[in-house]
């Protein structure tokens, strides 16, 4: 699995301070320039969440819920929830979870909005688009 700096939406983003009272945004927003429109017939568009640091704190029971959002504007001001996905709390360092992304439906933004269900002490992301998820990686 190759990871491309211009895909990445999280890159070993800290989730050190992460709660319950509000969402943290990843670090990136990848422009899809215009494609998003018309990205043609092909295969689902691959996106990748690894757990870089074990994640610590009282998030035993809630984990994080992972959501990819898009928008006609980079500062997201009516996003559009795309797929979203809970990331167990029980996840270490190297686990990941894959998503799939549609074909269409995409405004020209794209980004992650992450929400602690309990406090998160330590732990970090790495997020982004693949051209394929690495076979017994994640689940």
């Amino acid at each position: 699995m190759i990871l491309d700096a211009e895909n990445l939406l999280s890159n070993d983003q800290s989730m050190a301070g992460w709660d319950e009272a509000a969402a943290d945004i990843s670090t990136n927003v990848i422009d899809l320039a215009g494609v998003a429109a018309d990205m043609g017939p092909g295969e689902a568009i691959k996106l990748l969440i690894q757990i870089t640091t074990t994640l610590t704190g009282d998030v035993t029971a809630d984990g994080v819920i992972a959501t990819v959002q898009t928008d006609t504007v980079e500062n997201f001001a009516s996003p559009t929830t795309v797929v979203a996905a809970t990331l167990p709390a029980t996840l270490d360092a190297g686990d990941a979870v894959h998503l799939h992304l549609p074909g269409s439906g995409l405004q020209r933004y794209l980004r992650i909005s992450y929400q602690a269900g309990d406090a998160v002490t330590a732990g970090a992301v790495t997020a982004g688009i693949v051209a394929d998820f690495q076979r017994g990686f994640g689940n």
